[in-house]
């Protein structure tokens, strides 16, 4: 099986089970609000990372609160 095969049988696998877990329509509506977001600057990339990096368990207490960290 090619790669993109494999991917795309993973993404419908992936995209069944969330489905199941909290239904079609709340699962479309997250996944809208990633398909067409945009980062402006690399700013927004970066701090879209770092909150990303403080969901991990513990990390909010180590981080801090990344509104904070400016420039």
């Amino acid at each position: 099986m090619k790669m993109d095969h494999k991917l795309k049988a993973l993404y419908e696998y992936a995209y069944d089970y969330l489905a199941s877990k909290i239904g079609h329509e709340a699962l479309e509506k997250k996944l809208n609000h990633y398909r067409h977001h945009k980062a402006e600057a690399m700013e927004d990339l970066f701090w879209y990372l770092m909150n990303s990096l403080t969901n991990k368990v513990g990390m909010r207490a180590t981080i801090g609160d990344v509104d904070v960290l400016g420039d």
